[in-house]
């Protein structure tokens, strides 16, 4: 059995602007967590990011720096947006291979949320759901971590996210019953019976991808 639907992979029609022309804007210094500085073109950025276009364009002084510094934000997994935006050859670019690229996906999708990067979020979405089924093997540690993302780093709204509920539907189709802890919130504990119904998952295709091969 198959994990919940997608409609189809992130649109052909989003694949075919030109990347090389993102590649002549200006250059922006992303320091992440005080840690890391990544450079990058800021037309990558503000195509990509809503975040980073509120941020560069206007009268921000991030805009009159050149310059951006997250501090929210793991740098090892910003590093995989990096790839997203420039090579496409993380993650993201092929079929999850060990378990624990499970976790990277999600906690990409929630990254995307916070960076307001909603086509980031439709690959890491259809990377994670293309992969999944119901004998899929994830260890109980990494479960336990897809518990505490859904929970405490996706944001609730009044429709089920669509993470989530593939998140959801695998905990509730291998009926695991994780204890309350710290890092596994009592939501997840509580509703026992949670993603045992199928619940179709809708990916809305991204309008534009800067240059990235499938």
């Amino acid at each position: 059995m198959a994990g919940l639907p997608l409609d189809n992979s992130p649109s052909e029609e989003s694949k075919k602007s030109k990347f090389s022309q993102f590649l002549t804007s200006s250059v922006i210094a992303v320091t992440v967590a005080k840690s890391k500085t990544f450079y990058l073109h800021s037309d990558l950025l503000t195509a990509e990011s809503q975040r980073f276009s509120n941020s560069l364009t206007g009268k921000f002084m991030e805009a009159e720096a050149s310059a951006i510094e997250i501090e929210d934000e793991d740098p090892d997994l910003f590093g995989f947006f990096v790839e997203y935006l420039y090579r496409d050859r993380s993650v993201l670019s092929r079929e999850v291979q060990h378990y624990s690229e499970y976790v990277t996906l999600a906690r990409l999708y929630a990254m995307g949320e916070r960076l307001m990067a909603p086509k980031l979020q439709t690959y890491s979405l259809w990377r994670f759901a293309q992969s999944l089924a119901s004998n899929t093997f994830i260890s109980e540690e990494s479960i336990c971590e897809l518990l505490r993302i859904a929970c405490t780093e996706i944001t609730e709204r009044a429709s089920e996210d669509p993470m989530r509920a593939q998140i959801f539907w695998y905990r509730g189709d291998k009926n695991h019953q994780p204890p309350e802890t710290p890092h596994v919130p009592s939501i997840a504990v509580r509703h026992s019976r949670l993603g045992e119904a199928t619940v179709p998952v809708r990916a809305t295709k991204p309008t534009e991808k800067t240059g990235h091969a499938e």
